[in-house]
């Protein structure tokens, strides 16, 4: 309970930070942008995320918070793209987000996963989020989120986070070659499993 109390009060003051830096802005797209900030930060990680931007808000507020905690040792993402899904979907499909806007998003936070390594407070040096893999009725789980993070790392050329994909034989034929598209860009990511 006090470790989350903690957390909490921390995306307060991000909160805080937000509405101070909006109150003093002259440029009304950024002064949006921060109270947009501001807001997400109110609600997560405190209660739950309603919609993809919270959703990866409140992700990062808690990875960010273990890894201070424990040096980054072992601390992955997991199935981002199986438990972001729905967030991403809802927001696209009722219009709350647009494609450009979600993409935008995500290459924010790779941007940030890079920012959390080799950092004064810890040696983060591997952040790992697994792609695709099979349902407990071994249908596979490739979406369309798995390949827009493939994609993010083909664009950004960033070494984190560090993608894995899980393969099976029923893997989509077309994630498969995107998988292999992402490998010929040199990155040496995904990995595979």
């Amino acid at each position: 309970i006090f470790s989350a109390q903690g957390l909490i009060a921390w995306a307060g003051r991000y909160a805080d930070l937000a509405e101070e830096q909006a109150a003093a802005e002259s440029d009304p797209a950024r002064r949006a942008e921060l109270l947009t900030i501001a807001q997400t930060c109110r609600r997560v990680p405190a209660e739950p995320a309603r919609n993809f931007r919270e959703a990866l808000q409140s992700f990062w507020f808690v990875h960010i918070a273990l890894h201070i905690e424990q040096f980054g040792w072992s601390i992955s993402a997991g199935r981002f793209d199986q438990y972001m899904l729905p967030y991403y979907r809802r927001d696209l499909a009722s219009g709350a987000l647009s494609a450009d806007q979600a993409w935008e998003l995500l290459l924010s936070l790779w941007v940030k996963f890079m920012e959390n390594v080799d950092t004064r407070v810890k040696e983060t040096t591997f952040q790992n989020l697994t792609l695709g893999g099979q349902d407990m009725d071994g249908q596979d789980q490739s979406n369309e989120l798995s390949t827009l993070c493939l994609e993010a790392t083909v664009a950004l050329r960033f070494n984190q986070p560090a993608l894995s994909v899980r393969w099976h034989a029923a893997i989509d034929p077309v994630f498969w070659d995107q998988v292999h598209a992402a490998l010929g860009e040199g990155s040496g990511l995904p990995a595979l499993f």
